[in-house]
């Protein structure tokens, strides 16, 4: 049994492991994978596509997700907003005016938390295989919002340390 001593070292080690159990999403960990693409990577495309179709491991969702399509100037040709099918797949709306290479930058949330995210490449009217991707293509902002539940959480483990902070710290001495 716990002296009245090490009660508080032993209430303050309970709230660190507390906070560490529950301040840890658990779908954080759970990786997406896309598993279909349509056009696929590296297609040699005679005409260009109405639009890209990616289908992941799991059910996508809207807030968070993003589909950037560049041709190899960098210029978007996207024509309207992605489309989340139901499913799993998003359709994202192009138009290819002009032959060349076209890049689809994607990062896409799942239901599961998990996220997808990478490049795939296709060629337009070229009769060959897209150029080796260069180093640095804009994509546009890729900026995500604060997730409310994991600053929500952060917030109450701030709390928590805080209040053993100060339970260890008003604590009598037990006397000799």
């Amino acid at each position: 049994m716990p002296s009245r001593a090490t009660a508080p070292i032993a209430l303050a080690l309970l709230a660190v492991a507390a906070g560490v159990l529950f301040g840890t999403p658990a779908a954080a960990g759970v990786p997406g994978t896309l598993v279909a693409s349509d056009p696929p990577d590296q297609a040699v495309l005679t005409a260009g596509p109405p639009g890209v179709r990616l289908t992941f491991s799991g059910p996508p969702v809207e807030a968070g997700s993003h589909v950037s399509v560049l041709d190899g100037d960098g210029f978007t040709l996207t024509t309207g907003p992605l489309v989340v099918r139901p499913g799993r797949a998003v359709w994202q709306p192009i138009a290819v005016d002009a032959p060349g290479d076209v890049v689809v930058a994607y990062h896409v949330e799942l239901s599961s938390g998990g996220a997808a995210s990478g490049i795939l490449r296709f060629s337009v009217g070229t009769g060959e295989p897209p150029a080796p991707l260069r180093a640095a293509i804009p994509t546009g902002d890729h900026g995500h919002g604060v997730d409310p539940i994991s600053a929500f959480l952060l917030v109450v483990d701030g709390l928590v340390a805080l209040g053993v902070l100060a339970l260890l710290w008003l604590r009598r001495p037990l006397p000799p």
